[in-house]
């Protein structure tokens, strides 16, 4: 049986599991957090399952007008520190710390850009009718 975190708002896919806690003091914010991941970490324990601690990592979203003490941003499992990142992939959507869709547009821009010059190289070499099916799927 799964446990029930009161505080916590838990996001499960595949083998991805995202948590997301909110308060409106910082300080509160991360006493919570560090409280609630013990508690996680005991219950993944009991059940023998492991948390791939080098690739965990936390985000604080907030406005770009909003200053908060990074220094005391300090979250840990198990007396490992996690990294805070400034930009985090969900559901194959990349975000900021403010919410905004820059990264996301620089991601697919890029990715666009990638593909568009590989069938830009491939279209010398592949016959017209081949060039636009793989072009219009």
């Amino acid at each position: 049986m799964c446990p029930t975190f009161c505080n916590l708002h838990l996001i499960l896919f595949v083998d991805n599991t995202n948590i997301f806690l909110s308060d409106s003091c910082f300080s509160n914010l991360i006493a919570t957090a560090n409280w609630e991941l013990e508690s996680l970490s005991k219950w993944f324990l009991v059940n023998r399952l492991s948390i791939n601690l080098t690739k965990s990592n936390f985000i604080v979203f907030c406005t770009p007008e909003m200053k908060y003490a990074a220094a005391i941003a300090n979250i840990k499992i198990n007396q490992y520190l996690l990294e805070q990142v400034q930009f985090a992939k969900f559901l194959d959507v990349n975000t900021d710390e403010h919410l905004s869709w820059h990264k996301h547009i620089q991601v697919t821009s890029s990715k666009i850009s990638k593909t568009n010059g590989i069938l830009n190289k491939l279209h010398r070499f592949l016959p017209t009718f081949i060039f636009f099916s793989c072009i219009t799927h």
